[in-house]
């Protein structure tokens, strides 16, 4: 491009790399005329168009612009080919036929079809803007539950899986038929003691067997530390009585961190996967014949949200939870939608 503006340069450009660049016009081209430009076809909108004449004018400088327009140009087609297929043809005929072009007639047609396409663009960012709506209103969520989490304390994350466990019996009794319930929950409690044909006991029973579980096993691997400490300190000497409890304190706590990052990197997998999947159901809805495509978008992306991304994670913080033992990767859940539905309301939220 610092060639461009030489004596007797012709250079190709596009849109890329002619807009915004500011070609130095040398002396000899300013006694010439200045810069001249000829653009073979017409741009997606008249601000373009103006954009491109403006090069030839930046610092005062003279120069000139030619166009040339074509009604077979795919900026024309597009207009009509959404009013009438022949109507274009039908023109095309009559010009490559005609003595004499009238300027003011292609001109009046060019001018609507840019019209008509900035309208397409601008529905398109209207319909983006709907779209990215429900998609920040769900990462706003999504990061305030995250948050919630990594600032935690120890205390506050044994009741947070507790509220957890709750959320998830809950799903798992209005959501699920009992053999899916026992492909869900098989791993961490017998399903078949907790059934019960009154939902709501079948929640109490799901909820109190698992946070039975998840207390058992907590008190269970802060015995382990303790004694762990206290035969160190008994057998060695190693720590006074006072330094035995802050290790034990910070063992604990170091334990209950490694749960915690475990949930956050659960959450974060699952919300890139979400991420993935809008675009899916972004690209389905925008192609669809229905009259509503916006509400169909948000209806796919909230179940999506709400009936399978977080009953995946709340599974597999539970299963963490319940066996502080296993490493990342040591469980994952399949897809929520494997399982039989018995009732497809949104649960949470």
């Amino acid at each position: 491009m610092d060639e461009a503006a030489n004596i007797s340069t012709v250079t190709l450009v596009n849109n890329m790399n002619v807009f915004g660049r500011d070609i130095k016009i040398k002396e000899g081209v300013l006694a010439l005329g200045g810069l001249l430009l000829i653009s073979s076809s017409n741009k997606a909108s008249k601000r373009l168009d103006n954009e491109f004449k403006e090069i030839t004018a930046r610092q005062s400088d003279p120069g000139c612009v030619k166009s040339f327009s074509s009604l077979e140009d795919d900026l024309v087609k597009s207009y009509y080919s959404n009013k009438d297929d022949n109507k274009i043809q039908i023109l095309i005929e009559k010009y490559n036929n005609a003595k004499q072009i009238d300027n003011n007639k292609v001109k009046d047609i060019i001018t609507k079809s840019q019209e008509y396409k900035e309208n397409i663009d601008k529905n398109i960012r209207r319909i983006n803007d709907e779209f990215n709506k429900t998609h920040s209103y769900h990462r706003k969520t999504f990061y305030k539950e995250r948050d919630t989490i990594m600032n935690c304390s120890t205390v506050e994350l044994c009741k947070l899986t507790e509220n957890i466990i709750s959320e998830y019996a809950n799903i798992i009794a209005n959501r699920y038929d009992i053999d899916s319930a026992k492909c869900l929950l098989g791993h961490l409690i017998n399903v078949d003691e907790c059934f019960d044909n009154d939902k709501v006991i079948f929640k109490e029973m799901i909820k109190n067997k698992l946070i039975d579980s998840f207390k058992s096993r907590t008190l269970n691997n802060l015995e382990r530390i303790k004694y762990s400490v206290l035969k160190s300190y008994v057998s060695n000497n190693n720590y006074s009585k006072e330094e035995a409890i802050k290790l034990i304190n910070k063992e604990y706590d170091n334990s209950m961190n490694s749960l915690k990052k475990k949930y956050l990197h659960i959450m974060d997998i699952y919300y890139m996967k979400y991420i993935s999947e809008l675009e899916s159901i972004r690209n389905s809805t925008a192609i669809s014949l229905s009259s509503t495509p916006l509400k169909d978008y948000e209806l796919e992306a909230n179940n999506e949200f709400y009936n399978n991304m977080y009953p995946c994670i709340y599974n597999e913080m539970i299963t963490y939870a319940l066996n502080p033992n296993y490493k990342l990767g040591d469980y994952k859940i399949n897809d929520m939608s494997n399982y039989n539905i018995i009732n497809n309301n949104i649960i949470l939220g």
